[in-house]
């Protein structure tokens, strides 16, 4: 048994430890670049923001997984934030949350239904998708932002424990959920297969419908999720929270050197890539990069992993 979790871990070593090379490259330029990015309150930041990021980055890789892409997870954080802080005053927050969660999860299965059972392809519905929520999300506000009032709310949230943003923990937990979940269980084993070969997994009695299905819903919730920690931490619903995200996860997918081909991957590797998002955009915004210029260069890194990636396969 020792053995086997030692060879597991040594495997995990090899295939990921370039990824965490960069990342530490990436964190003593930023040291000796910025006097502000080594501080306690800026790694604070970090932190928060990467927490957001690989809550939707985790959902995002369970449909790279499968061969498919999710773009609409910017536009679902947009439509569940102004969602559940405009039920907060009315219905109070279990029941907000219970709605968003389960809104979260019904958007990613209806994509999911109409990427399968139409036979659309995935980048396409989910760009209807983002088109479709965003628009949504407009209308509630009529393009305006709505405050969050209620303290509770905010605790649950974006308070700290032992001084760390309980985001941090939050992410923590749904990423170990989510790498039990790919790496011991029927279904995750299930998710590679689809990606893998749809045709092969359906002829040894897997039904993929059903999986993609399930992988989309899986990124619809978490999208959520994510929604309710950032609207919380930022105190408000917007409809454009969200924007950013789903470029943003697919290059912590990509980089993290799940393939956009589908069944290969790690959410270990998914981490690793997360992280030096999050560093990068640090350090984007400490040195006053335009966002615009921020734009052009995940699209760049995507491109670049995507590359290294086909290059290794």
């Amino acid at each position: 048994m020792k053995q086997d979790i030692k060879s597991i871990f040594t495997a995990i070593l090899r295939s990921y430890y370039n990824i965490y090379i960069v990342l530490f490259i990436i964190f003593i330029i930023g040291l000796f670049s910025h006097p502000v990015f080594g501080t306690t309150r800026n790694l604070i930041n970090i932190m928060r923001q990467i927490s957001v990021l690989l809550i939707v980055a985790v959902g995002q890789n369970f449909v790279i997984l499968s061969h498919g892409i999710d773009l609409s997870v910017s536009s679902i954080i947009s439509f569940i934030s102004v969602l559940v802080v405009s039920l907060l005053p009315v219905v109070g927050i279990p029941l907000s949350i219970l709605i968003g969660l389960a809104m979260g999860f019904v958007i990613g299965a209806i994509n999911g239904i109409i990427v399968t059972k139409f036979k659309i392809i995935p980048f396409l519905v989910t760009f209807c998708a983002l088109a479709i929520y965003q628009g949504l999300a407009l209308y509630i506000v009529q393009g305006k932002m709505k405050n969050v009032l209620d303290p509770n709310f905010l605790k649950y949230f974006s308070s700290y424990i032992f001084g760390i943003p309980i985001a941090v923990f939050y992410s923590l937990v749904i990423f170990a959920i989510g790498t039990l979940v790919l790496s011991r269980t029927t279904f995750g084993v299930k998710v590679y297969a689809v990606g893998g070969n749809e045709e092969a997994s359906r002829l040894s009695g897997i039904n993929p419908h059903l999986i993609k299905i399930l992988a989309y819903a899986i990124s619809g919730l978490l999208a959520a999720t994510a929604a309710i920690i950032l609207s919380s931490i930022l105190r408000i619903g917007h409809a454009r929270l969200g924007i950013g995200y789903e470029l943003d996860s697919i290059a912590a997918v990509c980089i993290g050197g799940t393939l956009l081909t589908g069944g290969e991957g790690s959410l270990i590797g998914v981490l690793g890539g997360a992280l030096i998002m999050g560093v990068l955009k640090n350090l984007f915004n400490l040195h006053g990069t335009s966002p615009y210029v921020q734009q052009v260069a995940t699209g760049v890194i995507i491109l670049v992993a995507v590359l290294i990636a086909k290059k290794k396969s």
